[in-house]
C-alpha cells in the first residue's frame, strides 16, 4: 500500500507541476494534493471491504491528490490574477495622479494705456452743450509678442448725454506705441457737473482701462 501511495503521490505531483505557472501556484498545489490525498484515502478506506480497502484507499488517495492539486493551483492562479489586476490598477491611478496635466503656452501679451488728455473746440478747457472734444491717449504693447485685434474705444459717465466716436481695431508689434484720438460729442449738460472719460482696450478676452480723465462742464 505504501508503494502504491508513493506512486500516487508521484503521479499527483506530476499532474500538478504540469499546470503550475508560478512558485506560489506550485506551493498551493502541494497543499491541495496533500489535503486531497488524505481525504481521498479516508473515503477509500470507508467505502472498501476486506482486502479491497487498501486498494480503494490508494485509488482514493490518487484521485484526491489530483483533484486537490488542481484545485490548489486554480485557486492560487485566481488569487495571483486578482493581485496583478489590483497592482496594475494602483499603478494606473498613481501615474494618473502624478502625471502633470498638459499645459498650453500662449505668448505673454500686455497693453499699457497712458497720457490721456483732451482738447475742447473753443480752447477754454470746459465742455459745453453741442461741443465736440478730442480725447487723446497712447497704447503700448509692452510684450515680446504681436497682439492682434486690439479694440480701442472711449467710455463716458453718461452714454445718453455724451456720444463717443466708434471704436478702432488695430494690431501692435512687440514694443510698439501708437497714439489714439477719439471724440466726444456733448448733446446736453443738464445734470452733469463734470464729464468722466476712460480709454478702454480689449483683446483675447483681456480688458485694459486707463485712468479717468475729468473734464469740467460749463
Amino acid at each position: 500500500m505504501k508503494q502504491t501511495k508513493a506512486t500516487c503521490v508521484a503521479l499527483a505531483f506530476a499532474m500538478m507541476a504540469s499546470s503550475c505557472g508560478s512558485a506560489y501556484q506550485a506551493e498551493s498545489g502541494v497543499r491541495g494534493a496533500m489535503i486531497g490525498g488524505h481525504v481521498g484515502e479516508m473515503v477509500g478506506l470507508l467505502s472498501g471491504h476486506g482486502h479491497f480497502r487498501g486498494e480503494n484507499a490508494a485509488l482514493g488517495s490518487l484521485i484526491g491528490m489530483g483533484i486537490g492539486a488542481i484545485l490548489g493551483v486554480s485557486v492560487a492562479s485566481q488569487i495571483e490574477e486578482k493581485e496583478k489586476a489590483e497592482a496594475q490598477r494602483y499603478d494606473e491611478d498613481y501615474n494618473t495622479a502624478n502625471t502633470p496635466s498638459p499645459t498650453t503656452s500662449t505668448p505673454s501679451a500686455a497693453i499699457k494705456l497712458s497720457d490721456l488728455t483732451y482738447m475742447d473746440t473753443d480752447g477754454d478747457g470746459y465742455i459745453t452743450k453741442d461741443e465736440i472734444i478730442e480725447v487723446e491717449g497712447f497704447i503700448t504693447n509692452t510684450s515680446n509678442s504681436v497682439i492682434n485685434d486690439i479694440v480701442i474705444y472711449l467710455v463716458t459717465n453718461d452714454d445718453k448725454a455724451l456720444i463717443a466716436s466708434p471704436s478702432l481695431t488695430t494690431t501692435l508689434q512687440p514694443g510698439q506705441k501708437i497714439r489714439y484720438t477719439g471724440r466726444i460729442h456733448c448733446r446736453k449738460t443738464r445734470g452733469l457737473s463734470e464729464v468722466e472719460v476712460q480709454m478702454h482696450t480689449s483683446y483675447a478676452n483681456k480688458n485694459n482701462i486707463s485712468n479717468s480723465l475729468f473734464i469740467p462742464v460749463k
